[in-house]
């Protein structure tokens, strides 16, 4: 059990402080008149892609909950290996 809620924490951690970094590297490098729109637009493909995932996993689970468990974490490892990138410190400094 303390195995599970040290991963939970990591796992929040890591995946929660992508959000701030990506809303500064477009506040950063967006000019101000188009901010909000790119803002939005972002926030809606991420929307969409939730609702699209939760229709998927909803639609599994009903065949198998264990087999819809694993193939999300296979598909969340195989996510990370692809779209894992290097962030330039640059990027990151006000």
């Amino acid at each position: 059990m303390p195995f599970t809620i040290i991963c939970i924490i990591l796992v929040a951690g890591f995946g929660l402080s992508r959000t701030p970094l990506l809303i500064n590297y477009i506040n950063k490098h967006i000019p101000s008149p188009e901010r909000a729109t790119v803002n939005s637009t972002v926030n809606m493909f991420q929307m969409l892609a939730y609702i699209a995932a939760m229709l998927f996993v909803g639609y599994a689970q009903l065949w198998s909950l264990a087999m819809t468990l694993s193939l999300l974490g296979i598909i969340g490892i195989i996510a990370s290996l692809i779209f894992r990138r290097k962030v330039k410190e640059e990027y990151l400094i006000d």
